[in-house]
Formats: structure tokens, C-alpha cells, sequence
């Protein structure tokens, strides 16, 4: 029988998360040096929010063995919305348009501007423990950037209902997490008392007082 790996310990070394501050994209402008060219607004958004989990962690840059991942179940709807339109009307799409539409985009504009080249990927996924659980099972050695980017026009309603019933707005929805492996000998307790990856609530990633998790 092949033997049972030993649990990995993750340490979250930084993370980002709503409300930003109603300056960010000035934010990124002083961060860049310059404003980013031809990004829409999920795009500047994504990176904006990279750059502040990053810089949480305090690292300039993403490691080369760091996996980087992105979960939108609605992408740069936006931009869509806008080349669809033209579709409809008999037109093509602007060329920027359809380029700010696409998640390609938005991963590239990441890897140059974090100035990594590794293992990136666009993802749809409703349930943020699987997608964190899954990509920390298979994360490299130097660990995982995850983040999650919803825009929303303004014009469209909100479609979040909370257990009473209520409907939540949803006009930006916008985490990031930065998780490093760490030495379980560093820990002031014992491992079995950090919370497993599969036993957390979607509220306890964007805790606070989340510092540790283990897979």
C-alpha cells in the first residue's frame, strides 16, 4: 500500500480584498509608472489587486514556481456585453474591444507586469474551497496566487440572494490570497488544530483571522 503523504502546512502570506480604496486605478497608475494600455476595467482591476497581495506578502514579483490563478464566473462582461452588441447591429467588434473580452488578456497583462513566466490559468468555479483545495493539492513548491475578479455593468441587477432571501449587490466581487508553504515545527501549535483547506467556509478565506490552512 502506497503510504499516505504527510499533510501540507500553507501559510497566507498576504492578501487583497474588497472595498479597495475609490482610487485604485490611480493606484495602479502610480504602481506601473504609467497608465496600463489597452486593459479593461476586469483586467486593471485583476492586476491591481495582484500587485497589492503581492505586495501584502512582500515580494516585488510572483517566484518563478509559483502557480498563478484567476476565478471569474462572468470574465470582462463589460467588454463583452459591447462586442456583442456591435454583433447585433451587423458590425464587428472594435479590435480592443473583443481583446479586453478575452481572459488571455487579462493572464498575459499579469505575467508581464508581475514579471513571471509559469503556470497560469482562467478559471470558472461557484465554489472557492473546491477551486482553493484542488490548485493547493497540485500547487508547486513556490506556492499560489489565486484571486477572484467580478465586474458588473451598473445598469444590470444584482443576482446574489442571501439565505433570508435578500439580494446582495454585486457590482465588484474581489479577493486575492498569496499562500506560501511554511515548516509546520514553526507553528506555536499543534498541526492537527489548523483548519483543513476542505473544512473552511467561503467567509473564513476572507478572514482575517485566517493565517494558516493545511491540505
Amino acid at each position: 500500500m502506497t503510504p499516505k503523504p504527510p499533510p501540507r502546512l500553507w501559510a497566507v502570506a498576504g492578501r487583497c480584498a474588497d472595498p479597495l480604496p475609490a482610487d485604485w486605478s490611480q493606484d495602479l497608475v502610480r504602481r506601473l509608472g504609467q497608465r496600463p494600455r489597452r486593459l479593461g476595467r476586469w483586467a486593471e482591476r485583476a492586476l491591481h489587486g495582484a500587485l497589492c497581495c503581492l505586495e501584502a506578502a512582500g515580494e516585488r514579483v510572483l517566484p518563478a514556481d509559483a502557480a498563478l490563478r484567476v476565478c471569474s464566473l462572468d470574465g470582462a462582461q463589460p467588454a463583452l456585453r459591447s462586442a456583442l452588441a456591435a454583433v447585433a447591429q451587423g458590425q464587428m467588434p472594435l479590435p480592443y474591444t473583443f481583446l479586453q473580452s478575452q481572459a488571455a488578456v487579462m493572464l498575459s497583462a499579469l505575467a508581464a507586469h508581475l514579471d513571471w513566466c509559469g503556470d497560469a490559468q482562467a478559471v470558472a468555479q461557484r465554489d472557492p474551497i473546491a477551486l482553493l483545495h484542488t490548485n493547493l493539492l497540485d500547487a508547486p513548491p513556490g506556492g499560489l496566487l489565486i484571486g477572484w475578479v467580478e465586474e458588473r455593468d451598473e445598469q444590470q441587477a444584482p443576482d446574489e440572494r442571501a439565505d433570508d432571501g435578500s439580494v446582495a449587490p454585486r457590482a465588484w466581487h474581489h479577493h486575492w490570497l498569496r499562500l506560501r508553504l511554511t515548516d509546520p515545527a514553526s507553528l506555536p501549535l499543534p498541526l492537527d488544530q489548523v483548519p483543513h483547506c476542505r473544512n473552511l467556509a467561503p467567509a473564513d478565506l476572507w478572514s482575517q483571522a485566517l493565517t494558516h490552512l493545511r491540505t
